[in-house]
């Protein structure tokens, strides 16, 4: 005969009765990869879908469900999975910032560059990921026509052009600081400086971390 006072069974965490907690990083995930589908889906109708927004968007997307979990009081529940949706919004924080420098278009051998070209040697192309570049304009004459093109992805450039107004000079600068004969023009995030020149060769300069310093002599 069973006992009247017989304890009730115990539910407990342990217990496979129980509900698991919601990992709210599976959350994040499936709600990453339902976007990433319909914007699939609406791109093969020929709809225009800004991809390179995406990571930005994901970014607030974790940054936001993260923050609501640590103001959660339990250490389950909508808690649980908050280790993995950190490493989620590392990765997406480090291709956010990848996509906004434009990164593909800085793949390159690293390395330093210094030259300082004949008249022969015109047209001039340097791309290299991380490194410095110095480029002396001043040691040999300058054709009437030509252009150097420098595409830097993190590292210094030293420009060393003529006094005389001879050289067109455009530099554009992601993040970091642009300097003209030892003053700094402009610092912060998109750089933008230019030299116009009736007459002479070009030059461009796309940098995307770093400093561009521009001498006279």
């Amino acid at each position: 005969m069973t006992a009247l006072n017989e304890a009730a069974p115990r539910i407990g965490p342990d217990d496979p009765t129980t509900r698991p907690p919601l990992r709210i990083d599976r959350l994040a995930w499936g709600i990453l990869l339902a976007a990433a589908g319909t914007g699939w889906f609406l791109a093969t109708f020929g709809i225009a879908v800004p991809w390179r927004l995406a990571a930005p968007v994901a970014l607030t997307l974790v940054g936001t469900t993260l923050s609501f979990t640590v103001v959660a009081t339990r250490d389950d529940g909508v808690r649980a999975g908050r280790s993995g949706l950190a490493w989620l919004g590392a990765g997406l924080l480090v291709l956010s910032v990848a996509l906004g420098i434009n990164a593909p278009q800085y793949v390159a051998p690293a390395g330093n560059v210094r030259i300082a070209p004949a008249a022969a040697e015109w047209p001039i192309e340097i791309r290299r990921s991380v490194g410095n570049v110095e480029i002396d304009l001043t040691r040999h004459p300058l054709p009437d026509r030509g252009t150097v093109a420098v595409q830097l992805g993190a590292g210094n450039v030293e420009l060393i052009v003529p006094s005389e107004n001879t050289v067109r000079i455009d530099v554009r600068v992601t993040t970091g600081q642009i300097l003209v004969d030892g003053k700094t023009v402009d610092s912060g995030v998109d750089l933008r400086w230019s030299q116009v020149s009736p007459t002479g060769p070009a030059t461009t300069v796309q940098l995307g971390a770093g400093e561009v310093d521009i001498r006279h002599e």
